[in-house]
């Protein structure tokens, strides 16, 4: 079973998403909260994929983060060693 950390700002496709992932035999974790970085959110927890939103919105509609900048910051702090 690989853990699998979903990086959506929309929570009804987060919630989508974890459904799928559960159903075909995963852990799913939806991250809520970028605030302290991705880097606080990954080293913890060490998942094996990452399913990543490339545009991250808030509320009214600006852009929080770049997901090719997170991919970027993935990839350094696990040196290369989780798929996105």
């Amino acid at each position: 079973m690989a853990k699998v950390l979903i990086v959506e700002d929309s929570a009804s496709q987060a919630q989508i998403l974890s459904q799928l992932v559960a159903e075909a035999g995963h852990e799913p974790f939806i991250c809520g909260d970028l605030s302290k970085g991705i880097a606080q959110v990954i080293k913890p927890m060490k998942p094996d994929l990452v399913l990543l939103d490339l545009v991250l919105l808030d509320e009214s509609g600006r852009q929080v983060a770049d997901g090719f900048q997170l991919c970027r910051e993935i990839k350094r702090v696990t040196e290369n060693k989780t798929a996105v």
